[in-house]
């Protein structure tokens, strides 16, 4: 009987540490994407759904391992803030250590800001805090002789996506990237014409099995099909769904690891 407490003890501990290191200790995750649309590669910070975690960057290596990439610029998919998050310093913080990495930064709305009663407000602090806020608009990103748009789309999950006004006056001969918190605006197959969709909202499911991937997402029930990672629309749109830093309604992650993403885009 010993043995066997033993045994079951000594499992019971490895899997409770495994659930610390999937959700307090956050990987980066390094993608690549090919388009004869780019002259030079374009390397993209993607951080999504932090749900106000609290993350003290310069106290660990994670945040050096972000420096050490060298990213062209940082995009934010969303969920930054809860839907019951009053106090926003911590996640003013939190922008000000990314600027260290990087002060280029685009953000979107997320369902979580919607629902929060300050929406406004906090869109506005993120301005002044030099954050590009992209809802329902574009901007054209110079890298050295290279252009390409990094558009965005306020949240679909609340009804507050407009592409049409998203893509007002684009020039599509430019690679153009697409931020859209929920990776469900791709249902507007005829309306969507971006080379590149970067999403978040799903968390990957939190918890996944082997073989089958997300058990649950918000919004999309069970097994979703767009639930994590790199999706080929078609042949010319790509959909990339990160799985993101924060957790939802229980505080779990399992085989499914918190993390931000680092988009290569090579010609």
């Amino acid at each position: 009987m010993l043995p066997t407490l033993t045994i079951l003890s000594g499992g019971f501990s490895v899997f409770a540490l495994n659930l610390l290191l999937e959700i307090f200790f956050p990987k980066i995750k390094e993608v690549f994407i090919s388009s004869n649309k780019v002259k030079n590669t374009i390397k993209i910070l993607q951080i999504t759904d932090v749900h106000d975690k609290k993350f003290y960057l310069h106290k660990n290596n994670f945040f050096n391992k972000l420096k050490a990439k060298k990213p062209d610029l940082i995009v934010i998919t969303g969920d930054l803030v809860d839907v019951n998050t009053k106090d926003y310093n911590n996640t003013y913080k939190f922008i000000e250590s990314l600027k260290e990495i990087n002060p280029k930064i685009f953000f979107v709305n997320g369902n979580h800001e919607w629902k929060n009663k300050n929406t406004k407000i906090f869109n506005d602090e993120l301005s002044k805090l030099g954050v590009k806020v992209l809802n329902n608009t574009y901007k054209v990103f110079k890298k050295g002789n290279m252009e390409f748009n990094i558009c965005g789309v306020n949240d679909f999950h609340t009804k507050h996506h407009d592409l049409k006004k998203t893509f007002h006056s684009i020039d599509f001969n430019l690679f153009t990237i697409l931020l859209s918190h929920s990776p469900k605006i791709i249902t507007n197959k005829k309306s969507l014409k971006s080379d590149l969709i970067l999403s978040g909202h799903t968390h990957g499911g939190q918890i996944r099995l082997p073989f089958i991937g997300a058990i649950l997402s918000s919004g999309d029930g069970f097994f979703p099909k767009y639930d994590k990672g790199l999706f080929n629309l078609d042949k010319n749109t790509t959909l990339y769904v990160d799985s993101g830093l924060g957790t939802r309604l229980i505080p779990v992650r399992f085989l499914n690891r918190s993390q931000v993403s680092l988009i290569n885009i090579n010609c």
